[in-house]
């Protein structure tokens, strides 16, 4: 994981406190003062678009975010690709 996707996976202060403890004190300086973003889309935006109402919503989300995150949390039309590839 890059500092940012742990920050987002596990907050900020933890994030930075792992990598003070690893010896990357130049990365969680990058990190110290960020707000990891909330993933733009929800399940009932989902439904709204045609996924089914179930358990197929819960993992198109998981799909989308680990996406978005793997992409370095993109908005805008990056972001809207992930979640027609996610609904594809």
């Amino acid at each position: 994981l890059n500092s940012r996707a742990l920050a987002y996976r596990i907050g900020t202060e933890s994030a930075v406190d792992r990598l003070l403890l690893a010896g990357k004190a130049e990365d969680a300086a990058t990190i110290a003062n960020w707000d990891p973003p909330r993933l733009p889309i929800g399940g009932g935006q989902l439904i709204a678009r045609g996924l089914p109402e179930g358990p197929q919503v819960a993992r198109t989300l998981k799909r989308i975010e680990d996406a978005w995150e793997a992409a370095g949390f993109p908005t805008g039309e990056p972001f809207e690709r992930l979640v027609a590839e996610a609904l594809a």
